[in-house]
């Protein structure tokens, strides 16, 4: 969220920001994780969708919900930090970054009227966990440590027109919340973000006297709309690594597709020596194992195949029962077949006749 880098009260200056990975333990006294990998972010690398607009409504203390987004660009690969993890027995359990929703389902949500209330979501954060706000917990959550919200959607609500986002949704959750989870990514029941946890009422004595606050919700999160989700997928296009990237001595490959190779075989074009085979181990460092033959060129084979003459009866009157005469001998055609294959493509077959078919002509009595 924009608040996260930018605050909430006019006059707020960051002018440090960290990102750990993997925390899995307290934190020490001065908030410091003690455990996970923890690198620092330039603030050039911290983008948001309306910074300006933000900022103003911050200090004219007017609405800023529809434009509290931010996007977080970590140069270090996501799939490098989980190795990096790995060395400190931290197994996060997968290389694949989380996925966003596809267009269409974010045009689902964003349907005025829609009632996605009831949907399944889940998301995962590190609260502050102030003792004050842990009255009603137990046990208490530790700072430092992730945990994990499954739940519903209560009800959802509209923000009113944002001259740069247009209409913003957000669903309201029963769930308490923490300062800290700021920021958090709300997934579906298939695990793919489709919002983002923006706001909260921590559950104390003095939240539990208000009626709306105790019997309906508890938290806000923002539903991407479609100004949203377009800004986002711009950056992460953008920011897509592919081919092959070295990293502290060793060298790794993001596909086409910029997937992460590990555990796998592939060929693959290096660049003046050619077309290579690369083996990739299981945390993704690449070995060439030699020289190999160029997928994309295509694999031709050919072949000639008969094509069988038919015989065409005639009658003729004029012929004697018993009698046999052929007007034309039959005779074997050939076709050259041609097949064409580039990788695991469907074959392209083409056929032509080398020698025609002569088909025989038998008359016959009737």
């Amino acid at each position: 969220m924009a608040h996260n880098f930018l605050g909430s009260k006019k006059g707020t200056k960051i002018s440090r920001v960290t990102a750990t990975v993997g925390s899995n333990r307290e934190v020490g006294n001065n908030w410091e994780p003690t455990s996970g990998y923890t690198f620092d972010i330039d603030l050039k690398d911290i983008h948001f969708i309306d910074k300006d607009g933000y900022l103003k409504g911050v200090a004219d203390e007017s609405e800023t919900a529809p434009i509290d987004i931010s996007i977080v660009h970590s140069r270090i690969p996501f799939q490098f930090i989980v190795n990096k993890l790995k060395k400190e027995n931290v197994d996060l359990g997968t290389y694949k970054p989380l996925d966003l929703v596809d267009e269409s389902e974010i045009n689902r949500i964003n349907a005025i009227g829609t009632d996605i209330s009831g949907e399944r979501i889940r998301i995962n954060g590190y609260p502050a966990a102030n003792e004050a706000d842990q009255k009603y917990f137990d046990p208490k959550l530790k700072q430092g440590r992730l945990y994990e919200i499954n739940t519903t959607i209560h009800d959802v609500i509209n923000y009113s027109m944002n001259p740069v986002v247009g209409v913003v949704r957000s669903a309201l959750l029963r769930n308490s919340t923490l300062g800290g989870m700021s920021g958090s990514s709300m997934r579906n029941a298939d695990n793919k973000v489709f919002g983002i946890h923006q706001a909260a009422t921590p559950r104390n004595d003095k939240t539990e006297k208000d009626p709306d606050l105790s019997q309906n919700w508890r938290a806000y999160e923002m539903m991407l709309n479609q100004h949203h989700y377009r800004w986002i997928k711009g950056l992460m296009d953008k920011q897509e690594i592919k081919g092959f990237v070295e990293h502290e001595g060793e060298r790794y490959y993001f596909d086409e597709n910029g997937t992460f190779l590990y555990n796998t075989t592939k060929v693959i074009k290096d660049g003046a020596k050619g077309w290579r085979h690369f083996k990739f181990n299981e945390t993704g460092v690449a070995t060439d194992i030699g020289a190999a033959e160029d997928p994309t060129k295509p694999v031709v084979t050919t072949k000639t195949e008969k094509i069988k003459f038919k015989t065409t009866y005639i009658d003729d009157p004029e012929m004697l029962v018993g009698e046999e005469h052929i007007d034309q001998e039959g005779e074997d055609g050939e076709e050259l077949i041609t097949s064409s294959k580039v990788g695991n493509a469907e074959p392209t077959v083409t056929k032509k006749v080398t020698k025609p078919v002569k088909n025989k002509n038998h008359p016959s009595w009737y």
